[in-house]
């Protein structure tokens, strides 16, 4: 989220489809980081 401009290529699926996550709404991308990142144990 910091440097987008490093990651134009970076592509997520969210449900059903694939989407550029750039193009995600700052909303969005939080839940998917939030949702994919490794929790330390």
């Amino acid at each position: 989220m910091k440097e987008p401009e490093k990651y134009r290529d970076l592509m997520v699926r969210v449900a059903s489809f694939t989407v550029y996550f750039v193009d995600l709404t700052a909303e969005q991308q939080m839940d998917i980081i939030n949702r994919t990142e490794q929790q330390g144990y």
